[in-house]
């Protein structure tokens, strides 16, 4: 099992600087890779909902792009992550209809 960092070495070239944290990237990148699949949403999620279909979702998150774009949000970080939390919230719980608009 090859981990994320063996395939791709982000700390390449700064084993000297002491400010990039060499001794400990691999191990924080193990770290990160094993949280992100812990908490990865399943494919099939919406699948499990009673009234919430894709294209709901799809409006959804499109009106959240445009709030994004209007406020002139910078962090595009911030957009994803909103998304994520939507998504992993709606994949363990089955939200009505009148509660996710």
């Amino acid at each position: 099992d090859q981990s994320i960092y063996q395939i791709f070495p982000i700390d390449r070239g700064e084993e000297e600087n002491p400010l990039s944290c060499h001794s400990i990237v691999e191990d924080v990148m193990k770290q990160w890779r094993r949280e992100e699949m812990e908490y990865m949403v399943p494919v099939d999620f919406l699948s499990k909902q009673n009234e919430i279909t894709p294209d709901m979702r799809a409006m959804l998150f499109d009106w959240l792009i445009l709030i994004h774009i209007r406020f002139r949000m910078a962090m595009h970080e911030s957009l994803f992550l909103c998304f994520n939390i939507i998504d992993r919230y709606v994949s363990k719980t089955n939200v009505p209809r009148r509660k996710y608009q």
